[in-house]
This record gives C-alpha cells, sequence and structure tokens, in this order.
C-alpha cells in the first residue's frame, strides 16, 4: 500500500479558472500543477491518489493490472477501469 501522505495543499481559489492537477510523484512528493503543463508528467509512475481497500461482500473488483508498455503493475478500483487499462495499454509504435 502506498505511505499516508500529509494534506499540505489546497486547490487553489480564484486563479482566473486555471485547472490544476494534484497528484504524488513516484518519490512521495506532493504537487499542484496546471492542466496545461500535465502533459509533460508521466502519471504511470506516480503514487496513487488513495488506496482501494477490499473485504467481503464488497460490489466492486479492485485488484491489480500489469501494463506492457510501462512495465509496471497499476492498481485498479473496479472491473470497468480494468477494462480501460487494457484498452489503453499498448504502444503505438508497435500497432500494425
Amino acid at each position: 500500500m502506498s505511505p499516508k501522505r500529509p494534506q499540505t495543499l489546497r486547490p487553489v481559489r480564484n486563479a482566473s479558472h486555471q485547472l490544476y492537477v494534484h497528484f504524488y510523484e513516484a518519490g512521495g512528493t506532493e504537487r499542484l500543477l496546471p492542466v496545461d503543463q500535465a502533459g509533460e508528467v508521466r502519471f504511470e509512475t506516480c503514487l496513487p491518489a488513495h488506496e482501494f481497500p477490499t473485504y467481503a461482500g464488497q460490489e466492486y473488483t479492485p485488484g491489480s493490472y500489469w501494463a506492457a508498455s510501462s512495465d509496471t503493475v497499476l492498481d485498479y478500483e473496479s472491473f470497468l477501469e480494468a477494462r480501460w487499462m487494457k484498452l489503453l495499454d499498448f504502444d503505438a509504435d508497435e500497432a500494425p
């Protein structure tokens, strides 16, 4: 499971309607970044924003998926997320 992170950053108010992405880098550093700069971030290497609990009788299916394109294991919270991961997990350079 991912380590607990301090809640230090808060959403920016009255920022000219600028959108921000809040995430945790692989080393655990908390970041707040304008959306227009988010294309430079490899989010597959970032820590998950929350944990996916498992318990008897739950109605969704959390698990892990090995992504071939990034050679990493990614956690998902539901069967639907797992299907999207599988659809998005391809290398455009290797496509026929």
